[in-house]
């Protein structure tokens, strides 16, 4: 998907004269009003919007300029190749876009497709689809179940992502727990030993992972966490807790960016390092949310993190608002809120 997001990247900023990702998704994103597009126009325009991480910091704003786009209409899809609609797919499960028909295209595209189709892009097309909440979909289940028997074909970090995803049905009492267990032993029985960057996304995800398979673990001290032993996946515990304890203490760092590895280089241990400030800059959502819980004289903590997950308020009796919370809610381009994403889900289960 990176290819496809920084040529749109490259092509807009040229188009624009705008220097800086940044400044470009700001534009884009909030000032600039679309005219009616041609076909290579709105691909960009959809790829930047979609698969740029500034998108994060833009609330809900990025999925309405995306929805824009899509009610213009353009039969768009038909000059994309295969790579091209995989990436239009990642960018829509990005967004929680669901729009039927487009992606009733792209799955056909796909199933027509898939001998020519590589493990990293199958794993992309499966995870979009699951955050669209398209697991009854009968692509998903052949693509997880192909997945499922190429297992220990994947890279190190592509698995986590596989075992996320497929923890996940097993917690919507989609799959059983012996493919699990399976996979499980698949990755527990790797030969050798893989070197860890402690980066955000696998520090998050792997955590998540644990979580998953090890619910009780969840309000433990993760230095001296230990599962219950009538847990049927208690025995890959002690394999897995090293890397859960590292990958929790480099988020409660906020180490940011930078890998645990750095501060080593530096000569200076990590794990010494003052916990920072998160110092983001309120959007205007936070900011309306701010006020009115000021007006209702509601105490509040802002910008908290909550074991592994940075919320914007938190308020008493366990209450949270996040202020990115539209993007959790799946829509249509009639702007319908027709479900939410499991990472919705995962949030409320565990508070």
């Amino acid at each position: 998907m990176n290819s496809q997001f920084l040529a749109s990247k490259a092509y807009l900023m040229k188009k624009f004269s705008i220097p800086t990702e940044q400044q470009l998704y700001f534009y884009l994103g909030k000032k600039f009003k679309f005219p009616i597009c041609n076909k290579t126009d709105m691909i960009h325009y959809i790829y930047f919007l979609s698969l740029s991480h500034q998108r994060k910091a833009f609330g809900d704003s990025a999925k309405f300029r995306v929805i824009e786009l899509l009610n213009q209409k353009n039969n768009f899809l038909n000059s994309m190749n295969i790579e091209q609609q995989i990436a239009l797919l990642a960018g829509l499960s990005n967004l929680l876009i669901y729009d039927e028909t487009l992606l009733e295209s792209i799955c056909k595209v796909i199933q027509s497709n898939l001998a020519s189709i590589n493990l990293r892009e199958r794993l992309i097309i499966l995870h979009s689809l699951q955050k669209l909440r398209m697991e009854n979909h009968p692509i998903f289940a052949l693509i997880s179940d192909q997945l499922n028997n190429q297992f220990e074909f994947m890279d190190h970090y592509d698995q986590i992502i596989h075992l996320l995803i497929q923890t996940r049905l097993y917690h919507d009492n989609i799959v059983s727990s012996q493919i699990i267990e399976d996979l499980l032993k698949k990755f527990m029985d790797q030969k050798n030993e893989v070197i860890q960057n402690y980066f955000a996304s696998f520090n998050s995800h792997y955590c998540q992972l644990m979580f998953n398979i090890f619910p009780e673990i969840i309000g433990q001290n993760y230095q001296d966490a230990k599962p219950s032993e009538q847990n049927q996946f208690y025995p890959h515990f002690q394999k897995l807790e090293r890397i859960y304890k590292i990958a929790r203490r480099v988020i409660d760092k906020r180490t940011g960016y930078k890998k645990a590895d750095y501060y080593e280089y530096q000569n200076v241990n990590f794990l010494n390092i003052p916990i920072e400030k998160n110092q983001d800059i309120l959007t205007k959502l936070e900011n309306n949310v701010l006020n009115v819980l000021k007006t209702l004289n509601i105490q509040f903590n802002s910008q908290e993190r909550i074991l592994i997950y940075d919320v914007d308020f938190f308020l008493p009796n366990n209450t949270i608002i996040n202020c990115n919370g539209p993007l959790h809610f799946i829509m249509n381009p009639q702007l319908q809120h027709i479900g939410h994403s499991p990472n919705h889900q995962t949030v409320l289960r565990y508070q």
